[in-house]
C-alpha cells in the first residue's frame, strides 16, 4: 500500500492516551488499527470513565473487530518513572506493530510514553491529530510529518456517547423542521427594517403573554390572535400556511399536522421558528457538503441523572461533517447581552463535546453581525466562530456553506 495512504501506517497494538476530551482518541482508533488490532486505552484514574466511554463505543462498531485492553496508571499522571515502567510492561508482551497516537492525555504522559516506547521499539508509528489542520500527522525521524485528511462520519450520538451522555429521558432530536416553508419566508420578510419592527410588536402584546401562559400551565384566554397590527406581506404569509380566518389567527388545530397543540405554536412563533429556518439550510446543504448528521433541539443529559425533569444542557441546532462537530445557536433577540450569552453557552457546551475541532455559531437577529463577531472574538479569542445576522438571513444556506469550507 503507498505511504500516501494513512492505511499504510495501521499498527497491530495502538496506544492511546486518554484525555479530557475522548474524540480524538476515536478517530485515532479507527483509522490507525488494523481490522484485527487491539488498542491499549492509558488512562489514569480521572480518565477512566473516559476510557470506559471510549471502549464501549469501539464495541458497539459491528463493522470493526477491533479489541481494547485498558491500561491504568492510577494517579501517576506526572510521575515519569511510573509512566515509562508501565509502557515497557505492557510492550513486552505484545506481537506485531506498535503504534502510539498521543492527541490525549497529559504533556508528561506524551513525553514519556514516547520515551519508554521509542526505547524498545524503534519502529513505533506515532502520530497525532492536528485540531487546527484537522489531519492525522505522522512523525517520521529523518523527514518532515505526513499530513493525512481525515474521513470519518460520526453521529451526533456517537459524540455523546464518548461523554458517558445520552439524549433527556423520551427525546430524540428533531431531524426535520417543523414548518420549513413557512420559517424560510419569515426570515426573507424579516430582512426588511419594517416588516421586522412590525413582527417584534406583533410577537410581544400578542403571542408572547399567551406563550407564558403556556409555560404556566395556564389555560389560554382566547382562541385565536389578530393578525391586524402586522404588515401585509406578514399577514399573507401566515394565511398562507396557517388556520387564519377573517384576519384572526386561530390556535386550535392551527396548521396539524405540523403543530400539535397551541401552545407549540405559541412558541414557535415566539422564536423557535427560527431554529426550523436554520435546520432547513443545513438540511438542503448535506449532501454537497458532506453533512453525515444534523439535528434539531438537542437535549442532553447524564444517564446518571435520569430522573432529573430538565435536561443537563441543550444544543439549539448541530450537525457533523465527518468527526468534526458544528453548534449553531439560534435567536431572535438582536442586543449584544442575549447574543454574547446564547454564543457563550454553545461555546462552552460545543467544546466540551467536540474538543478543539469543534465549530461554533450564532444566528441571531443582529443588523450589525460583524460587529458583534468582532467584540466577541475579542472576548472569547476565538477566530473561528461566526455569526449571521439579519443581513444573511436570506442567503442563509451560502454563508453556511461558506462557514463551512473555511473551517474544514
Amino acid at each position: 500500500m503507498p505511504a500516501d495512504s494513512l492505511q499504510s501506517f495501521q499498527v497491530d497494538n495502538l496506544y492511546l492516551l486518554i484525555g479530557e476530551n475522548p474524540l480524538p482518541n476515536l478517530v485515532a482508533a479507527r483509522t490507525l488499527v488494523h481490522p484485527e488490532g487491539t488498542v491499549i486505552l492509558v488512562h489514569t484514574t480521572h480518565t477512566t470513565p473516559m476510557a470506559k466511554a471510549l471502549a464501549s463505543l469501539l464495541s458497539k462498531n459491528p463493522e470493526a473487530s477491533v479489541k481494547h485492553r485498558f491500561l491504568p496508571l492510577g494517579d501517576g499522571q506526572a510521575n515519569g518513572f511510573k509512566i515509562r515502567q508501565t509502557i515497557q510492561a505492557s510492550v513486552r508482551t505484545l506481537k506485531g506493530s506498535i503504534g502510539m497516537n498521543y492527541t490525549g492525555g497529559t504533556k508528561a504522559m506524551a513525553v514519556h510514553a514516547h520515551s519508554a516506547l521509542e526505547q524498545l521499539r524503534p519502529q513505533v508509528v506515532f502520530s497525532y491529530l492536528d485540531p487546527h489542520l484537522l489531519k492525522m500527522i505522522i512523525d517520521q525521524l529523518d523527514a518532515p510529518p505526513l499530513q493525512f485528511a481525515v474521513d470519518l462520519p460520526l453521529q451526533l450520538e456517537d459524540i455523546l456517547m464518548l461523554h458517558g451522555l445520552t439524549w433527556h429521558t423520551g427525546t430524540t432530536p428533531h431531524r426535520d423542521p417543523i414548518h420549513p416553508e413557512l420559517a424560510t419566508q419569515l426570515a426573507a420578510l424579516l430582512v426588511n427594517l419594517e416588516h421586522s419592527k412590525s413582527w417584534q410588536d406583533w410577537r410581544r402584546k400578542r403571542v408572547d403573554p399567551l406563550k407564558t401562559a403556556c409555560d404556566n400551565q395556564k389555560t389560554l384566554s382566547v382562541q385565536s390572535v389578530s393578525l391586524a397590527p402586522l404588515a401585509e406581506p406578514l399577514q399573507a404569509t401566515l394565511a398562507q400556511h396557517l388556520n387564519v380566518k377573517n384576519n384572526h389567527l386561530h390556535l386550535s388545530n392551527s396548521c396539524a399536522p405540523s403543530f400539535d397543540h397551541p401552545c407549540q405554536l405559541l412558541g414557535w412563533l415566539h422564536g423557535l421558528w427560527l431554529e426550523d429556518f436554520v435546520l432547513a439550510s443545513i438540511q438542503a446543504l448535506a449532501p454537497q457538503y458532506g453533512i453525515h448528521d444534523y439535528g434539531l433541539s438537542l437535549q442532553i443529559q447524564n444517564p446518571q441523572q435520569r430522573q432529573d425533569r430538565f435536561p443537563q444542557f441543550e444544543l439549539d441546532v448541530a450537525f457533523t461533517r465527518g468527526y468534526q462537530l458544528f453548534a449553531i445557536s439560534c435567536t431572535t433577540a438582536q442586543d449584544k447581552a442575549t447574543c454574547k450569552k446564547k454564543l457563550f453557552e454553545a461555546t462552552q457546551r460545543a467544546r466540551q463535546l467536540g474538543g478543539a475541532e469543534a465549530r461554533i455559531g450564532l444566528v441571531c437577529a443582529s443588523r450589525r453581525p460583524q460587529l458583534l463577531q468582532s467584540e466577541l472574538e475579542l472576548v472569547t479569542r476565538n477566530r473561528k466562530l461566526k455569526v449571521f445576522g439579519i443581513p444573511q438571513w436570506g442567503t442563509l444556506d451560502r454563508h453556511i456553506a461558506e462557514w463551512i469550507h473555511q473551517n474544514t
